[in-house]
């Protein structure tokens, strides 16, 4: 996860979301189509490190389209048992 946060700062969340997706995808098709063992639980580690990559991105990502909204909040507030509009 460090290794994604010094990604994150040089390429922004936008691209390495964009990567990350892309090499899950990849990593999917390795796990089905690994012929031994020993290269399936290579697979699988690669698959979580870009699992865990695409879920850092991802937030990142968020957090920056996030900000131009943080003066307004997106979502009203409704007290329990108030009737909807």
């Amino acid at each position: 996860m460090p290794i994604v946060g010094q990604m994150l700062t040089r390429l922004g969340g936008r691209a390495l979301t964009g990567i990350y997706a892309s090499l899950y995808a990849v990593m999917i098709a390795c796990l089905a189509l690994a012929p031994s063992y020993p290269l399936f639980v290579l697979a699988t580690a690669l698959f979580g490190a870009c699992k865990g990559g695409l879920d850092v991105s991802f937030n990142a990502q968020l957090l920056e389209s996030s900000q131009p909204m943080a003066a307004r909040s997106c979502l009203r507030f409704r007290p329990p048992g108030a009737l909807a509009d």
